[in-house]
């Protein structure tokens, strides 16, 4: 960020009205369009922001993917490294372990199941999985290429994203779905996605 303060910094005066110049664009203009293309351009933003954001889904399901490949999500390991005391297991196969990001959303048998079905419903091969979910996003979007990069990448997030409500639902307000309904419900709106957008 320091190259950005230096621009902001390295002052000229002259004569009249002040005017506000950034150095990184021709016209002088700031634009958080061109800053973070210009960040992007230098690596400042690491690999999956780039991707992520281009893809057909909801904002919210872009901003969740973001924490998710971030490690930001308060899944039951985060909480309790923050010292939030609370009840451990996972919610969504009832197994007596400290609940964190790979076995949620990979290795946990209902997920395991999840991923299945939805590879089945729309045809779709879906990730090997590595040692950290960022990891495992990464290897899936470096192994994939031609017209259906963005749609597997795009219902991988959906899969993730129904995955974490159906925890959170299953925590708040003990409501469970069957796996077969929520791999159908992801299918319908990975559909409706790709009609909207």
């Amino acid at each position: 960020m320091s190259f950005i303060l230096e621009g902001a910094t390295n002052l000229q005066f002259a004569e009249g009205t002040d005017k506000i110049f950034w150095k990184w664009s021709a016209d002088g203009t700031f634009s958080s369009t061109k800053t973070y293309k210009l960040m992007a351009s230098i690596g400042k933003i690491k690999t999956p922001v780039l991707w992520n954001w281009k893809l057909r889904l909801p904002p919210k399901i872009k901003l969740f993917s973001l924490l998710l490949l971030q490690g930001k999500l308060l899944t039951q390991q985060a909480l309790l490294r923050r010292n939030i005391q609370i009840h451990t297991g996972c919610s969504l196969c009832s197994e007596s372990l400290v609940e964190d990001s790979l076995h949620l959303f990979f290795t946990c048998t209902y997920s395991t199941r999840l991923w299945q079905l939805v590879g089945n419903l729309t045809g779709l091969a879906f990730p090997v999985i590595s040692d950290t979910v960022l990891q495992t996003v990464l290897n899936t979007e470096s192994s994939l290429s031609g017209p259906g990069k963005d749609k597997m990448l795009a219902y991988m997030f959906t899969t993730l994203w129904s995955l974490w409500n159906e925890r959170n639902n299953r925590r708040s307000r003990d409501e469970a779905k069957p796996v077969h309904v929520l791999a159908k419900s992801i299918q319908e709106d990975g559909a409706l996605f790709f009609k909207h957008s």
